[in-house]
């Protein structure tokens, strides 16, 4: 375990946004032009950067609303986080038990925490990725969206995020079908933007996962 962690952090974390390019580029839109590839490059990090303010700040609130120590929910989630890079974000029944684990670490009792380790509608690494992406298109194709549209699919995507299966990819299934009412794709900037978010599945599983350990204190104080 000390071994893979090292791993985890000193190579695949560094190595996360190459390995996010290369995938999108195996998808087979590198013939489309280098600038494509750079726009997910930038877009990705933008997202990891993100993903880390917002588990940062909700860890912060969690830690005051429930008493529990802010360094100690951060150490735990750093953990699940490097695990699930480390599996690719790949096998979310083997990162439960894991998850678990962590939350009783805090000090969530473990009726909660496997409550909130299995469930599926705390996804905010997913809903991030589909934000910048979605916005991202807007303005490489300079599209004519008006903000209460816009506004409008965030309020459903985040509903429909609450329903979508945990699976790789699951989030997106089930809200890609907003993209052509609300904010006006066509079938190839669906494409797309599925093959933007595709890339950024990793770290959108990490976040998923870390999410756990500021839910738990949160509703454990409850």
């Amino acid at each position: 375990e000390g071994w893979i962690s090292k791993f985890s952090v000193g190579f695949l974390l560094p190595a996360m946004p190459i390995w996010i390019m290369g995938t999108f580029a195996k998808a087979g839109f590198v013939n489309q032009g280098v600038e494509l590839i750079y726009n997910d490059f930038i877009m990705s990090w933008l997202i990891i950067g993100l993903q880390f303010v917002w588990l940062g700040i909700m860890y912060f609130a969690a830690s005051r609303y429930s008493g529990f120590s802010f360094k100690l929910i951060v150490r735990e989630a750093s953990k699940i986080y490097l695990k699930v890079i480390s599996i690719m974000g790949l096998g979310s029944g083997i990162i439960v038990p894991f998850i678990v684990e962590a939350q009783e670490n805090v000090g969530v009792d473990a009726g909660t925490a496997k409550i909130i380790s299995a469930s599926s509608f705390n996804m905010p690494g997913s809903v991030i990725s589909n934000i910048v992406f979605s916005y991202g298109i807007i303005f490489m194709f300079d599209m004519d969206v008006s903000i209460t549209s816009y506004l409008a699919y965030i309020v459903l995507l985040v509903l429909a995020t609450i329903i979508a299966p945990a699976v790789p990819g699951g989030v997106f299934a089930v809200t890609s079908g907003l993209l052509t009412p609300i904010l006006g794709f066509n079938p190839d900037q669906i494409s797309l933007m599925g093959s933007f978010y595709y890339t950024q599945g990793t770290s959108n599983a990490a976040t998923n996962n870390a999410a756990d350990l500021y839910l738990g204190p949160i509703l454990r104080k409850k």
